[in-house]
């Protein structure tokens, strides 16, 4: 079957890079499937085949200077290569193991597994209202239902505008507390905790200052203590150091120019102001992979491991959404395996983090330019990668056949949550069993119904409906992968 990626409008890209800062990639390109049983993964020499030929390819395409990519399986490093420039005027090239770069939203992953640790150590408990960790700072709340550390860790916590706060300044000076941006960004809850899916910085920051406020020592000093030093990730760290900046990637935007200086609001930022290494992140992934153990250093019990890959939600369980910390995009690339990630978005810096748990397999990369056109080329990299070496077995879909009164249920405009100025979809149903979907990020499109609710367009990509309580349908999730969306008639 061919697959394809949701082609967003020049608008719709605008307003997801403006809202969804730190976050990840956007959308996911979905190549053709390949017909053959697959690449052996555990080859090294495949995998620099594949990746030599893909970087050479895309990157001359795309006009990036630089990127790193690494690949992890059984529990040893199987690929790291860098590719180009992380500095293009001075001719540094792109190292592995000593390129430091900025991985934005994979970090949020590192602050889940700090939570994880204190979980262990029974100073959270994930079911426990999460104002009872805060001290003189609680919630704002308009519903009658508590928001738990489980609802921040799956970004399910019904916030109305997780980003208040701009999350990037251009006066490197400039330096926010955790605790004073915690307190002028915070949201408030407007949907029941538990029930919506949407994309949460603000989740992932006070997740960061109830490790703060537990520990007794500042966020960035516990990630170093209880994650970087065990680890052994010796190029990494929260804060912008004399070392870290010598060795920092430089960024370049669309047109090739040299990003200025800037940092990440608050500058010490659980949501996003990690910098780390491709061979540092080798290290990470293998500790997951490994039920969270490294070596003879172990940063998790296994069972938080299984906590934090397990999906704690999903509108559908065919479109898995969130794992604690580790979300679940591009799924039409999936090929059947379970793949959990985390992408990462700054200016000049763009990431993506995948691993294949039942497979022991964790792939990274990282490169350091912004880029036009959707979709990226880590949406590109993945796609290519899974139907090298795990190509999915050719089904031909079987769909219902639903009278349109059972569709009618369906029909109705559902506004966007994370950006419901900009973003509504429209949903009719048709005399001939499908739906027609209408909104500003695909135009129209047909679905056909595979169960009760979830249906698929021409091109393979997955639309789910989710249920209210009382049966109604409350929400869908289609084209925006940050968010569902919320019927509103």
């Amino acid at each position: 079957m061919l697959k394809r990626y949701f082609k967003l409008s020049a608008f719709v890209i605008a307003l997801l890079m403006v809202f969804s800062a730190l976050v990840g990639p956007a959308s996911a390109p979905q190549a053709q499937a390949a017909n053959h049983k697959g690449s052996d993964p555990a080859s090294a020499k495949e995998i620099q085949r594949f990746a030599d030929q893909f970087f050479k390819k895309e990157m001359e395409k795309r006009k990036i200077p630089g990127a790193v990519f690494v690949v992890v399986k059984d529990n040893k490093v199987l690929f790291q290569k860098g590719y180009g420039y992380s500095d293009v005027e001075k001719g540094v090239k792109m190292d592995p193991e000593n390129t430091v770069f900025r991985a934005a939203s994979v970090g949020k992953v590192f602050t889940a597994t700090a939570v994880m640790q204190l979980v262990e150590q029974g100073k959270i408990d994930l079911n426990e209202d999460v104002n009872n960790y805060l001290g003189d700072i609680q919630l704002k709340n308009n519903v009658n239902e508590p928001v738990t550390m489980k609802h921040l860790l799956s970004f399910t916590t019904g916030f109305d505008n997780p980003d208040k706060v701009n999350p990037v300044s251009f006066n490197p000076n400039e330096r926010r507390e955790l605790r004073d941006i915690v307190i002028e960004g915070m949201p408030t809850v407007v949907r029941k905790p538990g029930e919506s899916y949407m994309y949460d910085n603000y989740a992932s920051m006070l997740q960061g200052y109830i490790v703060q406020n537990l520990s007794g020592i500042s966020y960035h000093q516990y990630m170093d203590q209880h994650i970087f030093l065990p680890l052994g990730m010796k190029n990494s760290n929260i804060l912008m150091t004399p070392q870290i900046e010598a060795k920092l990637a430089t960024g370049y935007d669309i047109d090739g120019k040299t990003i200025a200086p800037y940092t990440v609001v608050p500058a010490e930022a659980p949501q996003g102001s990690m910098f780390t290494s491709a061979s540092d992140m080798t290290k990470f992934m293998l500790a997951q992979l490994n039920n969270g153990k490294l070596g003879n250093n172990r940063i998790l019990k296994p069972k938080s491991t299984k906590e934090m890959q397990k999906i704690h939600f999903a509108v559908h369980s065919k479109v898995p959404n969130m794992g604690y910390g580790f979300e679940t995009f591009f799924h039409a690339s999936h090929n059947g395996q379970k793949v959990i990630g985390k992408g990462g978005d700054l200016p000049g810096a763009h990431s993506w983090m995948w691993l294949l748990p039942k497979q022991k397999l964790g792939a990274f990369v990282f490169y350091n330019k912004d880029e036009e056109n959707w979709p990226d080329m880590r949406g590109q990299l993945f796609a290519e990668f899974m139907d090298r070496f795990y190509p999915e077995k050719e089904e031909r879909p079987t769909y219902l056949k639903p009278a349109l009164e059972e569709l009618r249920r369906f029909e109705g405009t559902y506004r966007d949550l994370r950006i419901p100025e900009h973003w509504a979809t429209k949903i009719t149903a048709s005399p001939d069993g499908t739906l027609i979907v209408e909104d500003a990020a695909l135009g129209k499109h047909i679905v056909r119904q595979m169960e009760p609710l979830l249906f698929e367009d021409e091109d393979g990509n997955p639309l789910a409906f989710r249920e209210n309580e009382d049966g109604t349908i409350g929400y869908l999730y289609y084209a925006n992968p940050f968010a569902m969306a919320k019927k509103i008639e």
